[in-house]
């Protein structure tokens, strides 16, 4: 059987040449702008020409906006204020009170249980006397000379009056 070859016809297509129309077609060539001096000095535009068109501000400028939008300032306006910038005290608690502490007596428990820290509790210094009640417990006891020592220091200081404040910032009474 005798097949004759498949003929193809030419279809023009458009990515092989060129419409005519394009042909002579050249893109545009970028320019640098030409400043002279006067072109760089403007001068700000007055009611008359802005026309209501945005321009942005100048580096040294503050925005202003178009001279038809400017409302006057009115004498009783107030400023705003944040209604959510009051602290919130809630009514349903009471406020903490803090009475003034004996420096005698913290010095005494200093000294007699400073191995527990409960002269820093009667202070109110609540974290210093978790790590010494901590050193003793957690260690069994066998690190408890190392908080009895600093707790007879730190009575002693209350004793020379170097220590003034209790743990919420009064001062003692005696």
């Amino acid at each position: 059987m005798n097949v004759p070859p498949v003929q193809n016809p030419t279809v023009e297509s458009p990515f092989t040449a060129p419409a005519p129309q394009y042909a002579n077609y050249q893109p545009p060539q970028y320019q640098p702008p030409q400043y002279t001096a006067q072109s760089v000095q403007q001068t700000p535009p007055t009611p008359t020409q802005d026309h209501g068109e945005y321009q942005p501000p100048r580096y040294t400028q503050q925005y202003q906006p178009p001279y038809e939008t400017q409302q006057p300032q009115q004498p009783y306006q107030q400023p705003y204020q944040n209604p959510y910038q009051q602290s919130y005290q809630n009514p349903y608690q009471a406020p903490k009170v803090y009475t003034q502490k004996s420096r005698i007596a913290a010095a005494l428990l200093g000294i007699m249980f400073g191995t527990f820290g409960v002269h820093n509790f009667y202070q109110g210094r609540v974290g210093i006397g978790v790590a010494q009640l901590a050193i003793s417990v957690v260690s069994c006891g066998w690190l408890s000379p190392v908080s009895m020592i600093w707790g007879m220091v730190e009575g002693i200081q209350l004793l020379q009056g170097k220590k003034t404040v209790d743990g919420h910032g009064l001062p003692f009474v005696d």
